[in-house]
């Protein structure tokens, strides 16, 4: 893992105030094999699905806005101060852009696999009660804010997901045994945006990432991929 220290607060959903709560964080890593139940968040772990969508807010709206439509993504719903962006997959938006005084992040969205896991996440440092998502796809949603970096991060569930409108195309390929393509039949991509399918992944980047990795490895179904060490500070940094 690797959100920034650019992060700022924005209000994406006008969550109710943060509920204060002191977290234990264990250094032993707990088993993911049974289910969320109302327990101690530091005994059972939270478990995400995929990640949802992201907050930003521009001073540049306008240039923004045009930004995002010129890189693949449609918008969804509009007003003067909000506008939430789409790709042609099934998630309701993935990309929440609010007119500011400065640039600032505010927060990526996971979807949790229950509701369980949504009230657990009332005990994480700072959070929320549950609330209702005003936003495309409706839902629930818990807002807690990283204990290293004071970062807000959201969770989400029971958003209602959109149908997709449009799928990227399936190229026909010739190898040299088999041939698929009829002779003389061109390929050729079509001259625009990028078709932007769903928020895929995003990046993290911490002031003290021992800490960080101990606390969303022993709080969520996160598993490291892969580990960047520095053998100068022989240290994991990414």
């Amino acid at each position: 893992m690797s959100s920034s220290a650019y992060a700022a607060l924005i209000d994406p959903a006008t969550p109710p105030a943060p509920a204060s709560a002191t977290i234990p964080v264990p250094v032993t890593m707990l088993s993911l094999g049974s289910p969320v139940e109302s327990v101690s968040v530091a005994s059972k772990k939270i478990s995400l699905n995929r990640v949802a969508h992201v907050f930003y807010t521009h001073a540049n709206f306008s240039g923004q806005r045009q930004f995002l439509l010129d890189f693949g993504m449609s918008i969804t719903q509009e007003t003067a101060d909000k506008i939430y962006f789409r790709g042609y997959g099934t998630q309701p938006f993935v990309y929440c852009l609010t007119r500011g005084p400065s640039d600032t992040f505010g927060g990526a969205a996971f979807v949790v696999d229950s509701l369980a896991d949504l009230q657990l996440a009332t005990q994480l440092p700072r959070a929320t009660a549950i609330y209702d998502l005003d936003a495309p796809g409706g839902g629930k949603g818990v807002t807690f804010y990283d204990p290293v970096d004071n970062f807000p991060f959201h969770l989400v569930y029971a958003q209602e997901l959109v149908e997709s409108t449009n799928t990227f195309p399936e190229l026909e390929y010739n190898f040299p045994a088999s041939k698929h393509r009829a002779v003389n039949r061109t390929q050729r991509f079509q001259k625009g945006p990028s078709l932007i399918h769903k928020l895929g992944h995003f990046g993290l980047c911490v002031t003290d990432f021992a800490s960080a990795y101990t606390f969303y490895s022993t709080h969520f179904n996160f598993k490291a991929s892969d580990l960047v060490y520095d053998p100068r500070t022989e240290r994991d940094m990414t």
